[in-house]
């Protein structure tokens, strides 16, 4: 059996699958969507954001606090309230403001994403 990172399969999912603004996919056994159009993306997460507050991936608070308490795996009236928290953080200006940062930092960490991950056998 190959081992492949699901970041990794999903990159080959949206390379192979160019023709569209989205492709639908199974997530184990639940269909999900890998939407590939930014402008369709930014109405799924802004304007339907109600509908897809839940999301598939789950973790225990117990034993992964910091991972839990991220927008990736939070749900329901947590998700909403944390959204609405941060939501002024995340305005327009300022983040044309962080871009130049977001560019430098994205920079300097692209060559680590492409180094080959250790396994410990």
């Amino acid at each position: 059996m190959v081992r492949v990172c699901i970041g990794k399969h999903l990159e080959e999912i949206y390379v192979e699958r160019s023709d569209g603004p989205y492709v639908d996919i199974f997530s184990l056994d639940k269909p999900s969507l890998l939407v590939r159009d930014p402008e369709l993306e930014k109405n799924i997460v802004v304007k339907d954001f109600q509908r897809i507050m839940d999301r598939q991936i789950s973790t225990d608070e117990k034993t992964e606090p910091l991972i839990s308490s991220t927008f990736f795996v939070l749900n329901g009236q947590r998700w909403r309230e944390d959204r609405t928290s941060f939501r002024p953080l995340f305005s327009t200006g300022k983040m044309k403001t962080m871009f130049c940062l977001v560019d430098v930092c994205g920079k300097d960490w692209l060559p680590a994403c492409r180094r080959p991950l250790l396994t410990v056998s």
